[in-house]
């Protein structure tokens, strides 16, 4: 498996929601269902630097929107990186990765 994509977003103001959406491949190049990703939001807010982590498992579709929280005001920087994925019968090789951490 290999992380295809990632987008970062923050919603909202002034209390701000950060998302990162991940996309996992198979490799065969399909979309994987079932992968549990795990990965770090990290940034400034509030003038203060954050970091959280967070995980979620890939939809039929291969994706899965992860919730990093709620910042009190927008976050002036932000950062999504993906720092593991596991499945039931599938290994992660993150050298195949199109894309590893996503900034906004």
């Amino acid at each position: 498996m290999h992380v295809q994509s990632i987008v970062t977003q923050r919603i909202g103001y002034p209390v701000v929601t950060l998302q990162a959406t991940v996309t996992v491949f198979n490799g065969l190049g399909v979309p994987d269902q079932g992968a549990a990703v795990s990965g770090t939001f990290s940034g400034m807010a509030d003038g203060l630097q954050f970091t959280k982590s967070a995980s979620a498992t890939t939809n039929a579709s291969g994706i899965r929107v992860i919730d990093g929280g709620k910042n009190r005001k927008n976050a002036a920087s932000l950062i999504f990186c993906v720092g593991n994925i596991t499945h039931a019968t599938l290994a992660y090789d993150q050298s195949v990765n199109v894309v590893t951490c996503d900034d906004s």
